[in-house]
C-alpha cells in the first residue's frame, strides 16, 4: 500500500491512497485521539466492497488535514478501520490529487509529496474444522470452520500443500465460515 504523510488537526499520521474509498476515512481510534474532537454531523452505515459487509460510523467536521504546507478544511467519515486514515477518492478529485506510481509521489499543483510504502497489515489465526467432513474423490465440499482469534474481516486461505486445494474466501465476522475444499485425489478424503 501507498501512503503520505499528513497532519489531522495538528497530529501527525499517514494516509493510505485509496482510490477504492470515496471519500476520506480516519478510524474511531485516532478520531478519539485528537485534541479537539470535530462535532459529529451524522451517524451512517458505511458500505464495504463486499457485498454483505457495512460498517457503522459518522461524519465529523470541519477537521483540518495539512499535506506539506497546505491546509484542507473538510468534513471526513470515522469508522472502525485498521489504517489510520484512507484518503478517498473524492478528497484527491477535489484537489487534483495526481499520484505517480512509478515515480512513487503525489502531486496537488506545486505541492510534491513522496510516497511512503506501507506493509499490509496481516495477522495469523487457526482454522478449525467443525465435524468431521468426508469428501469424495474428484469433489469439493463447502466445510464448516471456525478460527481462534475475533477477526472483523478475514480470507482463509490453503498453507502447505496436501491432497485436498482451498480456495481463498473473504469473510466478515458476522458470516459463519465454510471453507471450498476440493479433494484432488482419487479416493475419499
Amino acid at each position: 500500500m501507498f501512503g503520505i504523510p499528513l497532519k489531522l488537526q495538528s497530529v501527525e499520521t499517514n494516509a493510505v491512497i485509496d482510490t477504492a474509498a470515496e471519500v476520506p476515512i480516519i478510524s474511531d481510534m485516532d478520531y478519539h485521539t485528537l485534541p479537539e474532537s470535530p462535532r459529529i454531523i451524522k451517524k451512517l452505515r458505511l458500505n464495504t466492497a463486499d457485498r454483505d459487509m457495512s460498517m457503522s460510523g459518522f461524519v465529523c467536521g470541519p477537521l483540518t488535514i495539512k499535506i506539506g504546507e497546505s491546509e484542507f478544511e473538510e468534513n471526513v467519515y470515522v469508522a472502525p478501520i485498521q489504517d489510520d486514515m484512507l484518503l478517498g477518492l473524492d478528497f484527491m478529485r477535489k484537489y487534483k490529487m495526481l499520484v505517480n506510481i512509478p515515480e512513487e509521489h503525489v502531486s496537488m499543483g506545486t505541492l510534491s509529496i513522496p510516497m511512503l510504502k506501507q506493509p499490509m497489515h496481516e495477522e495469523i489465526a487457526s482454522v478449525t474444522v467443525c465435524r468431521t467432513t468426508v469428501i469424495p474423490p474428484s469433489t469439493f465440499k463447502n466445510v464448516e470452520c471456525g478460527i481462534n482469534k475475533d477477526l472483523t474481516a478475514f480470507v482463509v486461505e490453503q498453507c502447505g500443500g496436501g491432497n485436498v486445494a482451498i480456495l481463498p474466501t473473504l469473510y466478515s465476522h458476522e458470516n459463519k465460515s465454510k471453507v471450498c475444499v476440493i479433494n484432488m485425489t482419487v479416493e475419499p478424503c
